[in-house]
């Protein structure tokens, strides 16, 4: 398990999938039913969303979830409600007995399968789904830092979004606004990706100037925060999101030279190690190419557009990602 932990961390994928498929393997045939096979099945979900598997992702997180729940209630740490199922509801979450009285260590540790189940439900368009289950790790947060609470505030404010629930997003996310305003001391990395979700709302909304205030706002938080070796990989993704949705920001207003300067940034920060899912790097290129191609660099666009469409079919090169430096060098023609 640790060398699969090891592994993952480092971004060794397909060791860490590896050690927690053998681990899993191991213990389901031992008839383990306890937290450590909950663990071992939520670790070996997360590579799998980390690599843009979600849909296989989603049986082993509803699967995770139930053993989670059963293991914590035998061992008497909260109260246990009926247990009946409501098949209206996702699996995991169905299954689910009452947590707000459980102490706070149990309730994070719910709560994070539950955000990244409400993920997969969201990547794989599952949207009723995601967000009944980014409710549920909400409601189990109330009183957690943001930090804590960053990835599912975001994540619900997706689903809003991929339904066209615009108000409902922007009353989310202005209610955190407001809150984060009101006190201090929160994760740098946190406050910058709340201000990105915002940047991105105006952005769907057409808001242009709104919108790259909000994220020149992120921005300026993200650079000048001091180095914190605890979130160094945390602040380089907050800094790459920011960077992509100023970028997306600059094209929309077709300032092609900017927004190519954006996006070389944001990939290069995800070439540094910020925790990227495939997809969210595939948006950048995508975005790079499109830029490039009305800046007039064609063959900068092509080789953008050629990795974007490697890396959808799940054919990644050495790193699974861009060497930009290279790209940059480029001709134009």
């Amino acid at each position: 398990m640790l060398r699969g932990i090891d592994a993952n961390n480092t971004g060794h994928y397909l060791e860490a999938e590896r050690c927690f498929t053998a681990v899993m393997k191991l213990m389901e045939s031992a008839g383990t039913a306890d937290l450590a096979l909950a663990r071992a099945r939520y670790a070996l979900a997360a590579v799998l969303e980390a690599t843009g598997r979600d849909g296989q992702a989603l049986p082993l997180l509803n699967s995770a979830l139930r053993t989670l729940d059963l293991a914590l209630s035998r061992g008497g740490e909260y109260h246990s409600g009926s247990g009946n199922l409501d098949h209206g509801m996702p699996p995991g979450l169905a299954a689910l007995r009452p947590l707000e009285t459980a102490p706070e260590t149990d309730r994070d540790e719910v709560a994070t399968v539950l955000v990244d189940l409400g993920t997969a439900y969201l990547r794989t368009g599952i949207y009723s789904r995601g967000e009944q289950v980014f409710q549920r790790a909400l409601a189990l947060q109330q009183g957690f830092p943001l930090k804590d609470r960053i990835r599912t505030i975001t994540g619900l404010a997706a689903v809003y979004l991929s339904q066209n629930r615009q108000a409902e997003a922007e009353s989310l996310l202005l209610h955190e606004q407001a809150s984060l305003n009101s006190r201090q001391g929160a994760d740098t990395w946190a406050q910058v990706l709340l201000l990105n979700a915002l940047g991105n709302l105006r952005l769907r909304q057409q808001r242009f100037a709104d919108a790259e205030q909000v994220l020149r706002q992120g921005q300026a938080i993200a650079e000048s925060a001091p180095l914190n070796p605890e979130t160094a990989m945390l602040d380089l993704a907050a800094k790459a999101y920011v960077s992509d949705n100023l970028a997306q920001t600059c094209l929309k207003q077709k300032r092609y030279r900017e927004a190519d300067v954006l996006f070389a940034a944001a990939l290069s920060l995800s070439a540094r190690g910020a925790p990227m899912p495939p997809g969210d790097v595939v948006r950048i290129l995508e975005g790079y190419a499109r830029s490039s191609r009305l800046s007039g660099n064609r063959q900068l666009a092509a080789t953008l557009q050629a990795r974007a469409k490697a890396i959808r079919e799940g054919i990644p090169g050495p790193s699974g990602l861009v060497d930009v430096s290279a790209l940059q060098r480029l001709p134009n023609r």
